[in-house]
């Protein structure tokens, strides 16, 4: 490549950089002013926090994360790698971390550093994570269609923009579109382009739909139990319904824009609109903030936890440990 060619490509990579970062600044700040004028609303004086439902908010949402944990452990296992479901949901939790760090790399880097190199080679990791969330993210606003459906009325249109969503997201998991997204993603990581992408058939994702379909409702739940925890009364089968779906167009959302680490802020508004038709802005926009607390907390924690006990593990079964001899 020539002097003139590189000195081009670097500009291009500059300006994307900045162009992102410069996106990501004005979609923080918009989100920023909604919730802000939201939460302007509210009688600071009438908040009443309970932890009890925000414990049972944290269960609820590790729990639904668990099952999302124990599909990638099948993925991987259809992908002919051996690894224990402990070890998988080990990796899984940790590298959950990793999505609030800028750029989407660091969740696959850290289950590499976490799985055994012998057995489960960097590109699987790479390919089984991204398999992975493009399906947790596309049943979410298949499940999001569903209960905005269910609900009627006016979500109608929620129901047509997540199943759009779900179409785009599970399109993308499959083949044709699935190995030309894997290897695009690798470029960076194997630049000698030698990645081999190996076939997930269909009944893979369909296969665990009850894992989609629990992990989902149990997202919804914590929901409500953040709302609950945060004073707010909102209970019933429409409201479960309602942050269901509320939830896996959030967080589908916000995977779409992968500017934002987490989907920060585009999450947030999301729950913000869907939710303010029935509880107001000022409730809804305290139910965004409270429950994306929650679930920070719960993965930190989660993460911090199963980091330790696998760590623990492993110098238990360290040649010449005390424990063995």
């Amino acid at each position: 490549m020539t002097d003139s060619g590189q000195a081009s490509n670097k500009f291009r990579r500059i300006f994307l950089r900045l162009a992102k970062v410069v996106l990501a600044v004005v979609v923080l700040a918009a989100v920023s002013s909604q919730l802000s004028e939201a939460l302007g609303e509210l009688d600071k004086g009438a908040l009443r926090f309970s932890p009890f439902y925000l414990v049972c908010s944290a269960f609820l949402y590790l729990s639904g994360m668990a099952l999302f944990g124990d599909f990638w452990h099948l993925a991987v296992g259809r992908l002919g790698v051996e690894v224990g479901r402990l070890e998988s949901q080990r990796a899984y939790f940790v590298s959950q971390l990793g999505k609030y760090v800028p750029g989407k790399a660091w969740v696959v880097l850290i289950r590499c550093g976490l799985t055994p190199r012998d057995r489960f080679p960097l590109s699987l990791v790479l390919v089984s994570s991204i398999y992975e969330a493009l399906s947790v993210m596309g049943t979410a606003a298949a499940v999001a269609a569903l209960a905005f459906l269910l609900i009627g009325g006016s979500p109608a249109q929620l129901a047509l923009l997540s199943a759009g969503t779900a179409g785009l997201l599970l399109l993308a998991s499959h083949p044709p579109v699935f190995p030309r997204l894997v290897s695009w993603v690798s470029a960076s990581v194997q630049r000698d382009g030698s990645l081999r992408v190996p076939e997930l058939e269909w009944k893979v994702l369909f296969g665990s739909w009850y894992r989609f379909l629990g992990g989902w409702a149990l997202v919804g739940l914590s929901i409500l139990s953040a709302a609950r925890g945060g004073g707010i009364s909102f209970w019933g089968v429409q409201p479960f319904l309602l942050a269901t779906g509320g939830i896996g167009l959030a967080v589908s959302g916000g995977f779409l824009l992968f500017l934002l680490p987490a989907g920060l802020g585009v999450r947030e508004y999301i729950l913000l609109q869907v939710l303010s038709p029935s509880v107001g802005p000022a409730q809804a926009g305290l139910i965004a903030i409270v429950s994306r607390v929650v679930q920070i907390v719960a993965e930190l924690a989660a993460g911090g936890v199963f980091y330790a006990v696998g760590k623990a593990k492993i110098n238990t079964h360290q040649p010449g440990n005390s424990r063995l001899q």
